[in-house]
């Protein structure tokens, strides 16, 4: 990247932090400089000129890391197109996310979740989330299927206070993290989708 870097910033032509030598007949001292702008007398440095070039490779670095995020977005946003429309009854969900490096280390976790007046008892319900595949693509995509009734704890709550919550479905699968495409889930309209990606730490010995 360091390399890129430097060819980036030669191509536009930018010198950071070059100096030019005058003489400064004022003070007498023929060996000041101007840097940045900026003037160095009496054997003081100035690190106007290293701050600019640092500046200036961030600037570049930050400029390619936005444009290949965008690029990959735009790619998974074209491919939607090949995801059928939801049915009757059924709401599309579609997760885009956003391109890492290390994707391999990663998985998406996808909570299903329901909107239900509650106790203070813990509540969840039971469904499946089956993966099919596109035809004549071979793009996977996900269906919210099994949607049980929801079932709670039986402790005795300090009151009768019931409140809304997002009661979620005993299982989360972790599917794989692939920037490339949109993660396209179908649920039932009355079923919410959300998710959170997870990360896998470094590899360990045995004891």
């Amino acid at each position: 990247m360091t390399v890129l870097d430097d060819l980036r910033v030669r191509d536009l032509g930018i010198e950071a932090g070059r100096a030019s030598s005058e003489s400064d007949s004022s003070i007498g001292n023929p060996t000041s400089a101007t840097i940045e702008g900026k003037r160095v007398k009496n054997g003081n440095f100035v690190w106007a000129g290293k701050a600019a070039e640092y500046s200036i490779r961030v600037l570049v670095f930050l400029s390619l890391a936005v444009s290949g995020v965008a690029a990959a977005e735009s790619k998974a946003r074209d491919e939607l197109k090949a995801f059928p429309e939801a049915p009757a009854g059924q709401q599309r969900h579609v997760i885009f996310l956003p391109k890492r490096t290390d994707e391999d280390a990663r998985r998406v976790g996808v909570i299903v979740g329901r909107t239900e007046l509650v106790d203070c008892n813990r509540h969840t319900f039971s469904s499946r989330l089956e993966k099919r595949t596109v035809d004549g693509w071979g793009y996977d995509y996900y269906v919210v299927t099994g949607v049980g009734v929801v079932a709670s704890t039986r402790m005795a709550c300090p009151d009768n206070t019931k409140k809304k919550t997002l009661v979620r479905s005993s299982d989360e699968p972790l599917l794989r993290y692939n920037s490339r495409l949109p993660l396209v889930v179908f649920a039932p309209v009355d079923v919410e989708i959300r998710y959170r990606v997870w990360k896998a730490g470094p590899e360990r010995p045995t004891d």
